[in-house]
């Protein structure tokens, strides 16, 4: 291979305006190459966290929505069958709430007298309105924390011998 001859200028220095133009030209293509693929990036991470900032700005009626209160029926009078009638009254006489019923079963004896309220969560209000929705009298409701609280229940209603005031109001 031939070696070419390089111009020299007035200084004695070789000129170089070909090399120096070449590399030139390559450094502007890599920085507009790396410079829009910064841009594009840039706009993605903007995007990005401006959709983080819209849904957490904006709240839905169903983000509002009560969570379901945890309920455990217990017969305590004996009448077979009434789990299921107040599990149906609880389903479509609550409003704005959600009853959701994890247990039924019998009470350890049938010897309640009256229907029970059994708060498990310290959720007054709440064993209020449920008492009510039941047309169980206040007096009837009673606080008990569960150690073991094994369904997560927030209330145990225990149907007592008054079932017929609590199935048909």
């Amino acid at each position: 291979m031939a070696k070419r001859k390089s111009r020299v200028h007035s200084q004695g220095q070789p000129s170089q305006t070909k090399k120096r133009k070449s590399r030139t030209d390559a450094g502007r293509r890599r920085w507009d190459l790396s410079g829009w693929a910064i841009i594009i990036l840039l706009v993605v991470v903007a995007v990005f966290f401006y959709s983080f900032y819209r849904r957490s700005a904006v709240v839905s009626e169903q983000d509002l929505s009560p969570l379901p209160l945890r309920v455990q029926i217990l017969n305590g009078c004996g009448e077979r069958g009434i789990t299921e009638l107040v599990e149906k009254r609880l389903e479509a006489e609550a409003e704005g709430v959600i009853y959701h019923v994890v247990d039924r079963d019998n009470a350890k004896s049938f010897g309640f007298p009256q229907t029970l309220v059994v708060d498990r969560t310290g959720n007054r209000e709440a064993a209020l309105e449920l008492a009510r929705l039941l047309g169980v009298q206040e007096k009837n409701i009673v606080a008990q924390k569960l150690a073991d609280n094994l369904y997560d229940l927030n209330f145990t209603i225990v149907i007592g011998g008054d079932f017929e005031e609590i199935v048909e109001p």
